[in-house]
């Protein structure tokens, strides 16, 4: 019995190598801070298929996002001594909520995948604005170099700004 146990393990990693796939991802330490139905101006309010996605480092430039993406009240405190955080803002469907479902790092690609799902397969064109901000530690964010958005008819790479 260990023998066979032994065996599927060797032939699972040994495909997993050889074809590419990566089984290996790190557990994500990734809290939700804020979401809003809003988007910087700058953003074009038209288009439903991009991604804007913007890493903070310090207060600063926390609240300073916090107000271009219009966010309401006041930013919330992040101790930026041990966390960093990310916006990550686009449009979703009138119809159809965007709901980040699962995050995680992929540590050898330095891509942090966050896997979307809207609740119905057909949604309305019209473009709803909508952000979300996450915040993550420090260790983590250091070793990003993209965020790699992956839903049910696409996987779209997005360069950290």
């Amino acid at each position: 019995m260990k023998l066979l146990i032994s065996i599927t393990v060797f032939i699972i990693f040994g495909l997993s190598i050889l074809f590419g796939i990566h089984l290996y991802t790190e557990p994500v330490s990734i809290q939700l801070v804020e979401t809003d139905k809003t988007l910087p101006e700058r953003y074009q309010k038209d288009r439903l298929t991009d991604y804007l996605l913007t890493m903070v480092h310090t207060e600063e430039g926390f609240e300073e996002k916090w107000e271009e993406f219009q966010l309401s009240g006041t930013a919330p405190t992040i101790d930026f001594n041990r966390y960093d955080s990310f916006f990550l803002g686009f449009n979703e469907s009138g119809g159809c909520a965007i709901k980040p479902e699962h995050l995680e790092f992929k540590k050898k690609e330095k891509s942090l995948i966050v896997r979307i799902s809207t609740p119905y397969e057909y949604c309305q064109d019209m473009a709803v604005p909508r952000t979300f901000v996450y915040k993550l530690e420090k260790e983590l964010a250091k070793e990003l170099t993209e965020m790699v958005i992956v839903n049910e008819r696409e996987e779209k790479k997005v360069p950290i700004d």
